[in-house]
């Protein structure tokens, strides 16, 4: 019990060290999830007018945007990176280490008060920018239906996945390195060593054999282990469009093939 509770000391410590990333966070979810999804539906009211069947059809626009998108997918690779590198960049500086290791707690307990804040620094913002867009919706006349609610709970499962894989790519370049600029660098190596490789690989083919064919290029993407091309690959392959208004069609034999 003694040990619980020391160690939630310990999280509670480096949260308040750390709240101007939450702060900073959940300005950038607010924008990107909320502000937009307002944004988006009250164009659509302006050119939808009054005609019938407004709300559904707000609510199948608030559906599509509050689900899985590339924007979001940014936004959250770029917040795992910064999370990471604010939280472990006191290796980077020896008076601070020293500081740190001068504290009687464990180097486990405190990379796991860092993990986890970094964690949760994304998670409350997101879930609560999430949620004051189904506010938002409701208040602008959309009809919220239970597709809108799986949208969401399904962006929420992809963008945490994606952003735990970049997490532990950032921290891993973090301890490789010693330099923020080097860390930085070598994050992007990581991240998209593979992606660049294959770039290279199906230009070289494509240039010198002549029985090269495009959709050989659909096989080496398999092989793509990026969290980012993942990521990408998913969207475009866990979806289709159809109809007008280009309504998205969720598989989920696709979705969780692609996640997995």
């Amino acid at each position: 019990m003694t040990s619980k509770k020391s160690f939630l000391v310990n999280l509670k410590t480096n949260a308040r060290r750390r709240i101007w990333l939450v702060v900073v966070m959940f300005l950038g979810f607010l924008f990107f999830v909320t502000v937009v999804n307002a944004m988006s539906l009250s164009t659509e009211k302006m050119y939808y007018g009054n005609r019938n069947h407004l709300a559904e059809h707000l609510g199948r626009v608030f559906a599509n945007g509050i689900g899985l998108n590339l924007g979001i997918g940014i936004l959250v690779s770029i917040a795992a990176v910064v999370s990471a590198l604010q939280g472990f960049s006191y290796m980077y500086q020896r008076r601070k280490l020293d500081l740190y290791m001068s504290v009687p707690v464990t180097a486990n307990r405190r990379f796991a008060a860092v993990y986890i804040n970094g964690v949760l620094a994304y998670l409350i913002p997101y879930v609560c920018s999430v949620l004051l867009s189904f506010a938002a919706a409701s208040a602008m006349g959309a009809d919220i239906t239970s597709r809108a609610f799986m949208e969401a709970g399904l962006a929420l499962l992809g963008n945490t996945v994606l952003f735990l894989a970049v997490y532990h790519i950032a921290i891993l370049a973090v301890m490789l390195t010693g330099n923020m600029i080097v860390t930085i660098m070598g994050v992007g190596v990581l991240l998209f060593y593979d992606f660049f490789a294959y770039v290279l690989e199906t230009a070289y083919m494509s240039t010198f054999f002549t029985s090269y064919y495009y959709r050989t290029e659909n096989q080496f993407e398999r092989y793509l282990i990026s969290p980012i091309a993942r990521f990408t690959k998913l969207l475009q392959e866990s979806f289709s469009y159809v109809g007008y208004g280009y309504e998205r069609v969720f598989s989920p034999g696709k979705f969780f093939a692609e996640l997995l």
